[in-house]
């Protein structure tokens, strides 16, 4: 009976561990937003990014083109096509098809991205360097705060702003304290983040 006891302890304290870790995993898995990754997937066209179209044997289509700040391309014949999220290959192939339909026969296009400004991060607030920087795979909160020189005397640094608008508008609080004391893993950062340190109340 003690043996079976003692087993039914064990099993028991087993399971109230794998729930605690389970639970450990997950809450990280939130502060750092990696439930949000697009790490190692292809780079897509953004806001404010800068492509360069080539249509064989077309002058008049051929040319640099910036996309707006909603990630739309102004285009001569087809008007305003919403490249954002797509890649250039993706952009190309709606160019392709989008000329195909009525205005040339068997169009062969090319996207060739000039400037990824989109993958920039924008640091705002009580920063001593506030601004956008560029962005690149693996940047971190704490990275991207020391890149803009740090927050000023007056920042609130429990909790931090992060504003994330691709695929879809999320905001996040993350525990900055926490963080750079060790007591929560930093926060992964995507290109196109916005950082918010607001400012204290107290003076």
């Amino acid at each position: 009976m003690a043996i079976a006891r003692s087993h039914l302890l064990l099993l028991t304290l087993l399971f109230l561990v794998t729930t605690l870790l389970s639970g450990c995993r997950a809450t990280a898995q939130v502060q750092t937003g990696e439930g949000d990754s697009v790490h190692n997937a292809p780079s897509v066209l953004g806001p404010e990014d800068i492509i360069e179209i080539q249509v064989y044997m077309e002058e008049s289509l051929s040319g640099v083109y910036p996309l707006d700040l909603d990630g739309n391309l102004s285009y001569p014949l087809l008007g305003t096509l919403s490249l954002s999220g797509m890649t250039a290959p993706q952009a190309a192939d709606m160019i392709r098809e989008s000329l195909s339909n009525g205005f040339l026969k068997e169009p062969h296009v090319a996207v060739i991205v000039k400037e990824f400004n989109s993958r920039k991060i924008s640091v705002l607030g009580q920063i001593r360097k506030p601004g956008r920087y560029d962005f690149h795979d693996g940047m971190t909160l704490v990275e991207a705060i020391a890149v803009a020189g740090g927050t000023t005397n007056s920042a609130v640094l429990r909790l931090v702003q992060v504003t994330r608008k691709i695929p879809d508008t999320k905001k996040y609080d993350v525990p900055f304290r926490d963080i750079t004391t060790g007591r929560a893993p930093d926060f992964r950062l995507l290109p196109g983040d916005i950082i918010l340190v607001e400012e204290s109340a107290v003076k």
